[in-house]
């Protein structure tokens, strides 16, 4: 007898990430989520080569994410009908298309980008207004602006510029993409246009070719690479939401408004599952 169709959620955080699979109310995915099935917790390092620095490997992401999603299957008998990510904001991982990731992820915590700060407080005022947050070095845009001119090498040969949760969703499925929630705090992203501020990246030099495309939270992105199945123990070709920054965790009253069923993959990916509606 088949057991219960689920969705499996994944947090990518700082220094581990979580794996929760929950039970759903139907196979067409249009029933609330429903009790846990599973959790999953494995943890990675920050490494700190310079002071001030913050670092991690994705490949050590890779393996925990690996670790945590066989302990959250465990001995259940659930049908995994598809799959979210959220994770940590800021940060930046830069992407090959042909050699995958270049360089170890720089994280919201690194403190290399001071001067790279400096270089966005004297944009003109109308273009910083429209970012919507204060310059901080943590923050993708100062990141990247520093790696272009301390590691051009490795900059040239990127492809695209991806927060922590994007690389993983890349790594899931193959397309490379952003969501509102994680571009809204890169300090590259035009608030009030919904859209990349690439006027933005041109002024301070950068090249606007490396931002992914943008995509709500509840779309399916892409489905389960087969070598990335084969990894994690689940079924090729599962759909994989867009999913959202650890601290939006849920999608917009619109988006659930208009994608009933991603928006539930996309909640799985929050790291709790929310109660039944009562009948």
């Amino acid at each position: 007898m088949p057991g219960p169709t689920a969705v499996l959620g994944l947090d990518l955080g700082t220094s581990q990430v979580k794996a929760l699979l929950c039970a759903t109310d139907g196979p067409e995915m249009g029933g609330v989520l429903g009790p846990v099935l599973g959790r999953g917790l494995a943890g990675y390092q920050v490494s700190s080569p310079a002071t001030g620095w913050a670092e991690t490997d994705p490949g050590q992401w890779w393996q925990a994410v690996r670790d945590a999603v066989r302990s959250a299957l465990g001995p259940a008998s659930a049908e995994v009908a598809a799959m979210a990510v959220v994770g940590q904001m800021h940060g930046l991982v830069l992407y090959s298309e042909r050699s995958g990731v270049l360089r170890p992820a720089i994280l919201w915590l690194d403190r290399r980008a001071d001067a790279e700060v400096a270089d966005y407080q004297r944009l003109p005022g109308g273009l910083l207004t429209r970012l919507g947050n204060p310059p901080s070095a943590g923050m993708a845009g100062p990141i990247l602006l520093w790696l272009a001119r301390h590691e051009p090498g490795t900059y040239r040969r990127a492809d695209w510029m991806l927060q922590p949760k994007d690389w993983l969703r890349t790594r899931l499925t193959g397309e490379p993409a952003a969501d509102p929630t994680d571009a809204s705090g890169t300090l590259l992203y035009d608030l009030g246009r919904g859209a990349w501020a690439t006027d933005v990246a041109e002024a301070l030099g950068l090249r606007a070719g490396l931002l992914p495309p943008i995509r709500e939270p509840a779309e399916v992105a892409g489905t389960l690479l087969p070598s990335a199945a084969g990894d994690l123990g689940l079924p090729p070709g599962l759909p994989v939401a867009v999913g959202a920054s650890d601290t939006a965790r849920r999608c917009s009253p619109r988006t659930c408004q208009t994608s009933g069923a991603c928006s539930r993959w996309a909640a799985a990916g929050s790291g709790s599952c929310p109660p039944r509606t009562p009948a």
